[in-house]
């Protein structure tokens, strides 16, 4: 053992507890310096003194076995460790250090603290990740530095022969790379054990699929006669999501009427996927309320005008974020069901759901020549890179600009 550190098994006798013992603890000494650790056991002084000097018996013997045994454990780990430091001590003697190099240990911790910020769908998907993981390492455990470009590469390979989508192994990895990163950044593994980047293993991607429709289909799903409420419902809220700025389903339910500013003909919300990522520097969004907006917000809107309530009956107040997630999930499935009805009649090529209304925004406004800012901006997105992935490929095209195009029926298609 190093002849720097002194090991003693002590009773720390300056505060009794309410039952008249003393907590006895492992003091540490190593270049003049003492810290304490709890063995777990109490005793008066005379017991103590029996243990540690005399011959114990019965119950007593048990706890001086268990002191030998503690005192030998502090002992390997002093002599596991290279360069002695109290925080290397902790970490190994108490566990936290092969706790910290779990992997699955860092998933449960991370999945907590975004339960405790009401991130539920996001919780949900690192749950996802986690069990998928645990699952084809047979149960078994897997520290962070058994995460190599070589075995990353096996999980892809066993997921796709198994049947899953490229898009499902990278949202998995990218779960997994968020973990890795965490691991870094608190120092319990190094750049050079870090398997993801250039060189090492990269995440899939699968291509692109097209989602925004040309304006001759917006203008198709403006004019279509609905034949049942539940599809009028479905057409209002998805050209309510393509006329404010590709708004998506989640955002739409939590509007409150305090984000409309009625004087002003505006709508200002902070996207709920920003809110909880990016708490610095929030940009509210703001959209133009156009006569289209305003028919569907009074066609739909609740009888509470009170600033806290919901605009439209999706959500209740009052609810918990996991019950907010249950209705907005399904408010979503339901009006996807619809609009799928619609888009069989229209024999669309590209499947009709709430997400086209937002890359069909970005893509019409792109073809109607607003600058990638603008568009970058307007739908919240933090960089140009993500707004770029939203468009479609168009012709060149000169147009009128920005808002008015977004119901240019006429002209929008003319080159």
């Amino acid at each position: 053992m190093n002849p720097e550190v002194l090991i003693a098994t002590v009773l720390e006798d300056r505060t009794p507890k309410k039952d008249n013992t003393y907590p006895i603890k492992l003091r540490i000494t190593y270049r003049r310096k003492q810290r304490y650790f709890s063995t777990g056991i109490s005793l008066d002084k005379n017991e103590f003194i029996k243990i540690m000097n005399g011959n114990p018996k019965g119950k007593l013997k048990e706890m001086r076995l268990y002191l030998n045994s503690f005192e030998q454990k502090a002992i390997d780990v002093i002599d596991a460790i290279k360069e002695f430091s109290f925080n290397e001590f902790r970490n190994i003697f108490s566990g936290e250090k092969e706790k910290k190099n779990d992997v699955f240990y860092l998933f449960e911790n991370y999945v907590a603290s975004l339960l405790k910020e009401d991130r539920i769908k996001t919780a949900s998907s690192y749950n996802s990740a986690s069990r998928s993981i645990k699952k084809f390492r047979g149960n078994k455990k897997l520290s962070l530095n058994d995460i190599t470009p070589e075995l990353l590469k096996q999980f892809e390979k066993q997921m796709l022969n198994q049947g899953s989508s490229i898009t499902t192994v990278g949202i998995y990895l990218r779960s997994l790379r968020t973990i890795m990163n965490i691991a870094m950044s608190e120092g319990i593994i190094s750049q050079v054990d870090y398997p993801f980047g250039r060189y090492k293993y990269q995440i899939p991607s699968s291509k692109n699929i097209k989602k925004a429709f040309p304006i001759s289909v917006v203008q198709r799903i403006f004019e279509y006669k609905t034949v049942t409420p539940e599809e009028e419902k479905a057409k209002d809220f998805w050209i309510f999501s393509y006329l404010c700025n590709g708004i998506n389903m989640k955002d739409i339910a939590l509007l409150k009427n305090k984000n409309i500013n009625s004087t002003e003909k505006k709508i200002q919300f902070i996207r709920s996927k920003t809110e909880k990522t990016s708490r610095l520097n929030l940009k509210p969004i703001s959209v133009f309320i156009t006569t289209d907006i305003q028919k569907i917000i009074k066609k739909w809107r609740t009888n509470d005008k009170t600033p806290e309530a919901f605009v439209f009956p999706v959500l209740k107040e009052n609810m918990n974020a996991i019950d907010q997630t249950r209705k907005i999930e399904q408010f979503i499935r339901t009006t996807n069901r619809y609009l799928k009805r619609i888009g069989k009649k229209f024999e669309l090529e590209i499947k009709f759901t709430s997400y086209t209304a937002r890359h069909s925004y970005a893509t019409i406004m792109k073809r109607s020549g607003a600058p990638a800012l603008f568009i970058s901006d307007s739908l919240g997105h933090s960089s140009l890179k993500t707004t770029e992935n939203y468009f479609d490929s168009f012709e060149d095209e000169s147009m009128e600009k920005y808002a008015s195009h977004l119901t240019n029926f006429k002209t929008a298609e003319s080159k």
